[in-house]
Formats: C-alpha cells, sequence, structure tokens
C-alpha cells in the first residue's frame, strides 16, 4: 500500500476518534488503573513522610478521579479516596498527628464503603462497567477487596509498634490486587473455560483430537452431495483431504455435531501463525499487515447433513465452538473460504464479502473443484461496537459469558494507548481491504 496513502487514512481515523464519544470499551481499564493507584497511594503512605505522602495520594486520586469522569465512570470509592485523602492532607499540614492511625483509617473506612456497597447490591467494579459484566466475578472481586480490608486493619492494630504492621497490610492489598487482574483477565474457575465437549438440547458436540478420519469421510460425503457436485474432482478432493497432514497441526481444530453416535456436522478452525492460513495460499493473499493489527483464526470445512439443516442447534452449537475459540485466543478477524451457495449463511451469521462481487479476488476455486468467494467477519467489531447486533444472530447466548468479558477487558489494556487507526474493531471492511497484499495472479 502507498505509504502516503495509509498515512493519510491514519490521520483520517485519528480525526474521527477526536470529533467521537469516548469509546466504550475504556472504562474498564481504569478498574486496574484504580487498583494500581490504590497501591502505589498505600506504598507512599507506609514507607515516606505522612505530609508528603498524602499530598501525593491525593494529587493521584484527583487525576483518577477527572479521568474517571471524563469517562462517565462515577466509583464511590475513587470519590471517597479523594475526599478522604484530602481531609488527612488538612489535617496533617496543620500538625495534627495520625502516625501509625492512617492505616487504621483508611482500612477501615474502605472496609465500610465496599461492604456497604456489597449489601445494597452494587460491588464497585461493577461501575467501572456501567453495570454490566459477569455478576458473579463482580461480587467476587469485591468480597476479595473487603476481606483485604479487614484483614489489612487488623494487622494495623495487631502489629503495632512492629514494622510488620505496615508491611503485612500492604502485603495483603498487593496480593487482593494480583487475585483482581488473575480473576479478570486470565480465569475463574474451570465453569468459565472453553469446553471441548458439550450438549445442546440432544445434540453432542466435540472437538476431534485424534483420529480425523470419520471426520473426514464426513467433509468429503457432504462434498459431494452439496449444490457444487458437478463441479468437484473426486480424485483430487479424496487427494485433497485424506493424504493431508495439515488437520493434525496444533493450530488445526476441529468440531463436529452428532446425533447420538451419528455425526450429523463439522467446522475446521486455523490459528494464525508463522505459516500462511489455507486462504493465504487458496486466494493469493497476505495476511501479514491485518495479522500486525490483531490476531487472525480462519473457518472452513463447515457442514452439516442435509437432514439437520433446519435444526437450529447445530448451526448454533458449531459457531458456538468458533466463537468461544475466538474469544478464547483472543481474536481480532474471522476469515473464512465460503462456498458459493453458503455465503448467504455465512452472512447471516455476521460475515461480510472480503471483497466486492465485480473483483476477481471474490471467485477462488479450490483444488477439487469447489467455488468458494472469501468473507470476513470483524469479530473485535462485533464485540466491541455491535453488542446488540450480536444477539440477532442466537449463538451468542450460549457463548460462556466469563470468556466474552475477559475478551473485552485484554482488548482494553492491550489497545487503549494504540492509534485509532491501529485497533482493530475501527476497521470496517474497506479498510481491511486496503491492508491486504496480492501475491502473484488472482485464482481462477
Amino acid at each position: 500500500m502507498n505509504s502516503g496513502n495509509l498515512a493519510a487514512k491514519e490521520n483520517e481515523m485519528d480525526n474521527r476518534e477526536m470529533k467521537s464519544k469516548d469509546d466504550r470499551v475504556f472504562p474498564v481499564f481504569f478498574m486496574f488503573i484504580s487498583l494500581v493507584n490504590l497501591i502505589f497511594c498505600l506504598g507512599f503512605i507506609f514507607f515516606i513522610d505522612l505530609k508528603i505522602a498524602f499530598v501525593i495520594a491525593l494529587f493521584c486520586y484527583l487525576f483518577i478521579v477527572i479521568f474517571e469522569l471524563k469517562h462517565n465512570i462515577r466509583s464511590p470509592v475513587s470519590i471517597f479516596m479523594l475526599l478522604m485523602y484530602t481531609v488527612l492532607t488538612l489535617l496533617s499540614w496543620f500538625d495534627i498527628y495520625i502516625g501509625h492511625r492512617a492505616g487504621i483509617i483508611i482500612f477501615t473506612s474502605l472496609a465500610l464503603l465496599v461492604g456497604g456497597l456489597l449489601l445494597v447490591g452494587k460491588p464497585f467494579t461493577a461501575f467501572y462497567s456501567a453495570g454490566r459484566g459477569l455478576r458473579a466475578l463482580h461480587y467476587t472481586n469485591s468480597a476479595i477487596w473487603l476481606q483485604a480490608y479487614l484483614l489489612s486493619l487488623f494487622f494495623s492494630i495487631w502489629f503495632v509498634p512492629e514494622i510488620e504492621f505496615i508491611l503485612v497490610p500492604y502485603a495483603i492489598c498487593v496480593m487482593a490486587g494480583l487475585v483482581t487482574i488473575f480473576f479478570s483477565i486470565v480465569w475463574f474457575g474451570n465453569n468459565n473455560i472453553r469446553k471441548d465437549k458439550f450438549s445442546i438440547n440432544n445434540f453432542d458436540f466435540k472437538r476431534i483430537t485424534e483420529s480425523t478420519a470419520k471426520y473426514q469421510r464426513f467433509f468429503i460425503e457432504k462434498v459431494l452431495s452439496d449444490e457444487q457436485r458437478s463441479y468437484i474432482l473426486l480424485n483430487e478432493l479424496q487427494h485433497e483431504i485424506a493424504n493431508s497432514v495439515f488437520d493434525g497441526n496444533d493450530n488445526v481444530l476441529i468440531f463436529c455435531a452428532y446425533d447420538g453416535d451419528k455425526m450429523v456436522g463439522c467446522i475446521r478452525c486455523v490459528l494464525a501463525n508463522e505459516v500462511p492460513l489455507p486462504i493465504e495460499n487458496e486466494a493469493n493473499l497476505d495476511l501479514q499487515n491485518l495479522k500486525r493489527i490483531g490476531s487472525i483464526l480462519q473457518v472452513g470445512r463447515f457442514s452439516i447433513d442435509e437432514k439437520y439443516r433446519e435444526r437450529p442447534e447445530i448451526i448454533t452449537g458449531l459457531f458456538k465452538c468458533l466463537i468461544e475459540l475466538a474469544l478464547a485466543k483472543d481474536i481480532s478477524f474471522i476469515i473464512g473460504n465460503a462456498a458459493t451457495h453458503r455465503v448467504t449463511l455465512y452472512m447471516k451469521l455476521g460475515f461480510h464479502l472480503l471483497f466486492p462481487p465485480s473483483d476477481p479476488r471474490s471467485r477462488v476455486k479450490l483444488p477439487y473443484g469447489t467455488l468458494c468467494t472469501p468473507v470476513i467477519m470483524n469479530f473485535s467489531n462485533l464485540i466491541i461496537k455491535n453488542r446488540d447486533e450480536v444477539s440477532k444472530y442466537g449463538f451468542i447466548d450460549y457463548v460462556n459469558r466469563y470468556l466474552l468479558e475477559r475478551w473485552y477487558k485484554r482488548a482494553a489494556l492491550r489497545y487503549y494507548l494504540k492509534k485509532t487507526s491501529r485497533r482493530p474493531w475501527e476497521l470496517e471492511v474497506k479498510d481491511i481491504r486496503e491492508l491486504l497484499n496480492p501475491v502473484g495472479d488472482i485464482a481462477k
């Protein structure tokens, strides 16, 4: 792409950012900033002169409150801490002795505030997500901090005048912060991890991890019976599927749907790595520029037994496999080569044509004869900017809510300081198209 055009595009998108309202994704970023700020302020109070420490903490919380209000966050904890440090600063500068009582005052106040919010059903972390998010996680994180404040209060009294009355409460708060971050963006129990096996109504969905022969036979049967069967080159198809070692790679995940012991559907997901994705070879594309913006997953070999195509549970279950994998792996873009007669289905599920129909690149012929159309889903845009739109596709109701929230928080942390043009959810299909580098001749 011409560097001048790219610079102009970035400037245009940055101007759009300045004119637009604050992005909804970033308020959650301030929950982590607030926790870090709390730890730093406690460190100042515990380890330097109180007169100076209170002033530093006061300005830190003033900065935090201003930025939170700018993002429409009204956190009772941040506002209360600002007021409390204002009072403590005034008392210290009027030579009213506080000394070892500082920790007792702070931890008592915080325990009462956080405990009170929990009692009225408003965990303090919920203020950073406008009340949205996984309620169990909000309550768990708030309860962790309540216990941390109570324990810190106890040890602030118990260890006086030993140095432990400073070190132990500080260590407890640091641990509470680490546990909160761990629960928020890493793991929150085995019930909230991606499952390789689950059921919807009477249908089972499983990831194929060992022998893929049954799946390969099923896919070949479905290809030979679909609407393009007159174009299929049987020998090439059998050779392509049966002799391929690609399905055994670590970055390839295959999911199948079952009615009892009968396989009735399948879908293959390929995670991008240093090796080009299949679509890059099939459609002569170079996705390196797009990979620099966000992670990519290719979906394909999406087939359903003709007798089960009217059962919404099959599509829902297979796309649950896809979406939860995308969430678990922090995927930004999902790309695919849809058989031309399946394009409408893909578009109903949130995909868009990668190229307009008039573009020769919109038609890709696979080695065994199937004609395909490259499609793409800006997964990050769907999650961040069009979450209301997601519900109409149906499968989102079955998706693990913790994985959805974790993806959201990780995106906030990863992209907060980046330009708008480098945030994947800001890219429209035409922007994505401009990032693609063609390689060689277009497939005919």
